[in-house]
């Protein structure tokens, strides 16, 4: 299990929804972070089952974020994704 934050402008509530409705109804639905490797290299993507999407993290995973993240989140409104490798 994984969680993601997405800083900056959040995701539409509409759209939160419908995942989360789709997920309920047991359709697989993935989550694809694209990233370039280095300076100049190829794409890659990875691909990870959602499991739920929230609107706020849960303060018993507030733990799991990383030191440097909060720091950056302070003053961010975040969403927050549950994923499943």
């Amino acid at each position: 299990m994984a969680l993601l934050g997405k800083m900056g402008e959040p995701l539409g509530q509409s759209f939160k929804d419908e995942l989360n409705q789709q997920i309920d109804r047991g359709v697989k639905t993935y989550l694809f972070l694209t990233t370039r490797e280095g300076w100049n290299g190829p794409y890659v993507t990875d691909r990870c089952l959602l499991r739920r999407v929230y609107d706020m993290l849960d303060a018993a995973k507030q733990p799991l974020v990383p030191r440097y993240y909060v720091s950056l989140a302070e003053d961010e409104r975040t969403d927050c994704t549950e994923l499943q490798e």
